[in-house]
Parts: C-alpha cells; sequence; structure tokens
C-alpha cells in the first residue's frame, strides 16, 4: 500500500483487505482513484482519528472499520450502493454518521445515522444516533460494539431489531419503545451484554424474542411485558445471566421457552405463568408430546426454569 502524508495515493483501484501497515496512521485521503474498500480494510486501525472518502467509491466491504475505536466521524459518499456487514462496529467515539446527498441508495436523514433508502433500515449507528420515525428496522449489528451509546428510543415504526443489533452496547442505560410500537421481532444476541441497562418494557406486539436476546445483562433487574401481550416464543439462553433479575412473568400466549433461557439467573426467585394449563418439558426442539408440567407455583417455576429443567424444552399445547 503506497501511502505517503496520510493520503493513499492514485492509481490504486481498490483498498484490500487487512492493512495493518496502517495501524499507526491517524488521519487518511482516499484518492479519487479508489473506487472499493474492501472486507478488513482499515480494521483495529486504533489511531484513526478521520477518514476522507474519495467521492469515487462505490461499495464498502465488512468489518472496513471495526475496531477503529478513535474514528471520530464519517461521510458516505454519493456513488456508494453496497455496505456489507459490519462495518463500523466497535467505532465506539463515533460522533456523527452522514451520507452524501446526492447518493441515491443510502441517506442520513439528520440522524447521525446510515438508513437504507430501499427498506427503511438503519444499518450503521454511532453513540449520537436518534433514530428517525420513519425507520422500519434495525439492521444486523447496526450498534454492535457502540460502548459510548447511553440510551436511545425505539421508534413505533420499527418492526424488528435484527441479530446483534445492540450487542455489547456496555454503557446503554435506557431502551425505550414509542408507544403504540409495531416491533414484532427482538433478534438473536439484540441486546446481548448491555450490561448497564437495568430494565425493559417489552412492546405488547412483540411475538418472538431470539437467542441469546438479552443475555449477559447483569444489571437488569426488570422485564415487563406489556398489557395484552402477544409473545409466543422465548429463545434458547434469551435471559442467560441476568443474575440480577429477581421476577419475570410469561406472557398468557407464549407456547415455548427454550433451553437454558433462565440459567445463571441467580436471583430469580418468581416466575409466574398467566396460563397454567397445558405446559410440558421435551428433550427435543420440535417434539409435540413431553412430561407434563405444573407451573401454578411461581417460586418453583423459577427454580425450574434456571435450574432443575434448564436443560430442557418448556412447551404449551395449543
Amino acid at each position: 500500500m503506497n501511502v505517503s502524508n496520510g493520503e493513499l495515493k492514485q492509481g490504486i483501484k481498490n483498498i484490500l483487505e487487512n492493512n495493518s501497515n496502517l495501524e499507526a496512521a491517524n488521519m487518511l485521503i482516499i484518492s479519487k482513484d479508489v473506487t472499493k474498500i474492501g472486507s478488513n480494510a482499515f480494521s483495529n486501525c486504533n489511531k484513526l482519528k478521520n477518514i476522507i472518502l474519495s467521492s469515487s467509491i462505490t461499495s464498502i466491504g465488512a468489518y472496513a472499520f471495526y475496531g477503529c475505536t478513535n474514528l471520530t466521524n464519517i461521510t458516505i459518499p454519493k456513488k456508494v450502493s453496497s455496505i456489507a456487514a459490519v462495518p463500523f462496529a466497535y467505532c465506539y467515539s463515533l460522533e456523527t454518521m452522514n451520507v452524501d446527498p446526492e447518493n441515491n441508495t443510502f441517506e442520513d436523514r439528520d440522524s447521525n445515522s446510515i438508513i437504507s433508502k430501499g427498506n427503511n433500515v438503519l444499518v450503521a449507528g454511532c453513540k449520537n444516533t436518534i433514530i428517525p420515525k420513519s425507520v422500519t428496522g434495525i439492521g444486523g449489528h447496526a450498534f454492535w460494539g457502540c460502548k459510548n451509546l447511553k440510551n436511545i428510543v425505539i421508534p413505533s415504526n420499527v418492526k424488528n431489531i435484527s441479530d446483534l443489533a445492540f450487542q455489547d452496547c456496555s454503557k446503554l442505560s435506557s431502551v425505550i419503545f414509542e408507544k403504540d410500537s409495531k416491533l414484532t421481532s427482538i433478534g438473536r444476541y439484540a441486546f446481548t451484554d448491555c450490561k448497564s441497562l437495568t430494565g425493559i418494557i417489552i412492546p405488547a406486539s412483540v411475538t418472538s424474542i431470539g437467542n441469546y436476546a438479552f443475555m449477559g445483562c447483569s444489571n437488569i433487574i426488570s422485564v415487563i411485558f406489556e398489557k395484552n401481550s402477544q409473545l409466543a416464543s422465548i429463545g434458547n439462553h434469551a435471559f442467560y445471566g441476568c443474575k440480577n433479575l429477581t421476577s419475570i412473568t410469561i406472557p398468557f400466549l407464549v407456547t415455548s421457552i427454550n433451553i437454558y433461557a433462565f440459567l445463571s439467573c441467580s436471583n430469580l426467585s418468581s416466575i409466574i405463568f398467566e396460563d397454567t394449563e397445558g405446559w410440558y418439558l421435551t428433550d427435543s426442539l420440535n417434539a409435540t408430546t413431553g412430561d407434563s408440567i405444573d407451573v401454578t407455583n411461581a417460586s418453583i417455576n423459577a427454580t425450574n426454569l434456571r435450574g432443575t429443567y434448564h436443560k430442557k424444552y418448556w412447551r404449551k399445547n395449543v
């Protein structure tokens, strides 16, 4: 890689993968001849504070800026039409994210985030992101490792929070869902290791909580499901390691609680089932019959789900 005075010189068409020789750079200007930024191109360049991308760039590869912990701002040029997964994970010093107004694929909507025009999904955010009301989905890994994000409001139009969306946002202490939320799913690892989160109210519209969704949220005390919850399934390890959670109520429509859902919830002493009829235990994910179990006692339920029968799939006849 030809680097001089912080500028990637002309004659380079693609910035390829794993440019470890750039790790000491704190500012880079990408020349106009560069059209593609490859996977891991600037990964772990943790001294990099500023980078100016040329207007000729058309694509940004996976993990392109992963671990650029001192990067403070980014502007997506007008010709970029493809941004692969996890472009800015662990760029937790990012303060501003902008998109050139002439870009036909992405926009920022004055929100300090990158949003896909085609489906209104927020692709990437930073510690200062305010999610626009027009957004309908939070993309996978969108805030992954955004350790300086402290609070977030999820607009009512958001229908899904994808896998790893807020994983390891260790200072995230407040997640608020707007009234009349349309949210239906919380993806795998969505809030894993959000260790500053102390409570959450899950909208009635949510039907599924994915595997590992709140795993390692060790300071969460309260998980409340809104009245008339539509929740049907709780994934495996969903609340694993929520050691300060003391009680939870399983909504009436839940028919499936997978293995290890409440394992290592050491202070969990009460699990109330709104519907106590028809519950059984099985060793198989797809079994339709099993050993019936009485779930009328909240204290015994807690003991069983976090200990005695934590390796079982809990199912309800419907």
